[in-house]
Parts: C-alpha cells; sequence; structure tokens
C-alpha cells in the first residue's frame, strides 16, 4: 500500500512539472537543419530552401520570417545567445562549428515584416 502512495505521488508531482513548463521550451527547428532552432515569432520559409551535397561539404540556402516588430529585433540576439550552447564559435562573419560557417543576415522589409536569410557552407 505504501508504494502505491509514492508512485501516485510521484506521478501527480511528474504532471505537475511537465505541466507547468513554459510553452516556449517547445522549440521549432528548420527541416533542412533539424540541430538548429527556429527564431521565437519567426515561420520557416520551406519554399525558399537550397541544399547541395558537395564532397567538400554541404550548401544550405534558407530563411524565415517575422511577422511583428518584436519579433524582427529579437532574432539576431536569439542567435547570438544560442549558437554558442549548439556547439557554434563565433567569428567576424559568423559562426563556426565542425568545418562549417553559418552565416545570418536580418532583412528588414517594411515595420513589421523581417527576413532571416541563413546559409551554411564549408569553411
Amino acid at each position: 500500500m505504501k508504494k502505491n502512495v509514492l508512485l501516485g505521488g510521484f506521478m501527480a508531482l511528474s504532471l505537475y512539472v511537465f505541466a507547468a513548463m513554459p510553452v516556449y521550451a517547445q522549440s521549432k527547428f528548420f527541416s533542412v537543419m533539424p540541430d538548429l532552432p527556429v527564431a521565437d515569432g519567426f515561420v520557416e520559409r520551406t519554399d525558399s530552401i537550397l541544399m547541395f551535397d558537395k564532397p567538400e561539404g554541404r550548401l544550405l540556402d534558407f530563411s524565415a520570417e517575422g511577422h511583428t516588430l518584436l519579433a524582427c529585433q529579437r532574432g539576431l540576439p536569439f542567435y547570438t545567445q544560442t549558437l554558442p550552447y549548439l556547439g557554434w564559435r563565433m567569428d567576424k562573419t559568423g559562426f563556426v562549428r565542425e568545418g562549417e560557417r553559418l552565416e545570418i543576415r536580418l532583412e528588414q522589409v517594411n515595420a513589421a515584416l523581417c527576413v532571416l536569410h541563413l546559409s551554411v557552407r564549408p569553411e
């Protein structure tokens, strides 16, 4: 009987903890690069993906749209803060990891629309 009470308490506590987790912890990732998160407020543009695999490495061009001023303001800082935790090292022109270079550019289309352009090339 004591085991059932402990097990029930543990299950109730686990359910409470998982239910209380913030929604933003469930990140979206780019389809062409599944270990790279899409910044909050952005949506991947799957119609703009360009991908080549070469013996020297892969070439990727892809993008995401932000539809609010806040998303546009937070896009680049998100990657500057997040990518080092994913193994990317920042240098003068972008990020480097395992022989690849990732460059990110923000295009402000209008006050509430911006596009993040991302490209991966061999280093």
